[in-house]
């Protein structure tokens, strides 16, 4: 495969992540994906193949991504508060700087692509593991090491999506440092009561 065809593949690739984030595997149609890449459908189904298997495309990038994340994260952590604090943080900034990657598992949560049930078992089962034996000893006596890990996630998600409303009746949410401090601090204090 040429250089160019693989850029263009690599393209049509994040278009269609993009899509599948904003509009969900049942919102969004091959034709969507061919319009927002400037080609016809055909040629997106020759090159990369048709909806279903772009939607595992953009799976198989993510999953890989997480993994090489997960596998810096391996070398320096630590089974305590501190560790877990680093794996939040850094949680979090992969989530601002990859939305779609969230976005597509909040999507499949609501229902999305209910028919592709293999996906979680495929692509988010893996990391999970791979995640709850890295933090399995970092948590007190008497804490779920799993839950308390997903408490994590779930406020780390909570936050980016649907922000904090105040107030003053803005919402505030993680593109604002100021907020995103705020939020840190609190997942921090979290961390500190369930971590070694």
């Amino acid at each position: 495969m040429d250089r160019s065809h693989e850029d263009t593949a690599e393209r049509i690739i994040v278009i269609a992540s993009r899509l599948f984030s904003d509009l969900g595997y049942d919102g969004t149609s091959i034709q969507m994906i061919a319009d927002a890449a400037g080609m016809s459908p055909e040629r997106i189904q020759k090159m990369v193949g048709g909806k279903r298997e772009l939607y595992v495309r953009v799976a198989e990038g993510n999953q890989k991504r997480q993994f090489e994340a997960l596998e810096d994260l391996a070398r320096t952590h630590t089974p305590d508060a501190a560790g877990i604090k680093r794996i939040a943080d850094r949680y979090l900034q992969y989530v601002i700087d990859h939305p779609e990657y969230s976005m597509l598992w909040i999507q499949r949560w609501m229902s999305d692509a209910a028919d592709l049930v293999e996906m979680e078992r495929l692509f988010r089962t893996p990391i999970v593991v791979e995640v709850n034996r890295l933090v399995a000893t970092s948590f007190k006596p008497g804490v779920d090491p799993v839950l308390a890990f997903w408490m994590v996630i779930w406020s780390v998600e909570s936050f980016l999506h649907g922000g904090v409303v105040e107030e003053d009746g803005e919402v505030h949410r993680a593109d604002d440092p100021q907020s995103r401090e705020r939020f840190l601090r609190h997942l921090h204090a979290y961390i500190d009561l369930v971590a070694r």
